[in-house]
């Protein structure tokens, strides 16, 4: 078993600022009296106007119903990615426009680390794994020969994400802790696990216990 050791390499928030309004009263002068009476006048046909608008945009609106009433359902993009395939076990990273959870997610992600590319995905698991099955992922994998251990969404507000590694043998999976809000990837030179988001960077150390 390992459990995590985090160290922020750097610190990217941006400067903080205050903002000071200062608001003074407006004095009224006579010609106000004198404009507000034609400014009523020219506002009757300007209202008209918008109310005729809106009805004409509104039949329009309907015409356009009619026509494309019985047009062919576009169909959402679906998409399913092989990330484990291991003897009998296979793990598949799910892409669907029609997951409003996940669209939801992967919006919220975006703007949290700031990257291109660091998607999250729907997991699907063969056979059943319950813990990791209908989850949301991001495609980090680091395999070994026992398991994988996989990056898992814990909450789709904060958007923490922890470490979870799935025994090859047994199909079980256990927790090995969270890393908060990071876009994680293997460092191929040197080895290490890397992350990133909007802020900061990190290094993970996995120590065994």
């Amino acid at each position: 078993m390992c459990q995590i050791n985090l160290r922020i390499l750097s610190d990217l928030s941006l400067m903080n600022y205050q903002i000071k309004t200062y608001i003074t009263a407006k004095k009224r002068s006579a010609i106000g009296k004198v404009l507000k009476p034609l400014l009523f006048i020219i506002l009757i046909p300007v209202l008209a106007i918008a109310f005729l608008s809106s009805l004409l945009v509104s039949l329009l609106a309907y015409v356009r119903e009619l026509l494309f009433k019985n047009s062919p359902v576009i169909e959402s993009y679906h998409e399913e990615l092989i990330l484990i395939e291991h003897q009998d076990i296979k793990v598949f990273m799910i892409e669907d426009e029609a997951d409003e959870e996940l669209s939801m997610a992967n919006e919220a992600w975006a703007e949290k680390v700031f990257g291109q590319h660091t998607y999250l995905y729907r997991v699907k698991t063969i056979p059943l794994i319950p813990e990791l099955h209908g989850s949301i992922c991001g495609f980090y994998l680091l395999e070994k020969n026992e398991g994988a251990i996989l990056q898992q969404l814990l909450s789709a507000n904060t958007l923490e994400t922890g470490l979870l590694f799935l025994n090859y043998e047994t199909a079980d999976t256990t927790m090995i802790g969270n890393i908060g809000a990071f876009y994680l990837y293997n460092d191929e030179k040197t080895g290490e696990i890397k992350g990133f988001n909007e802020k900061q960077e990190v290094l993970i150390e996995l120590i065994p216990r």
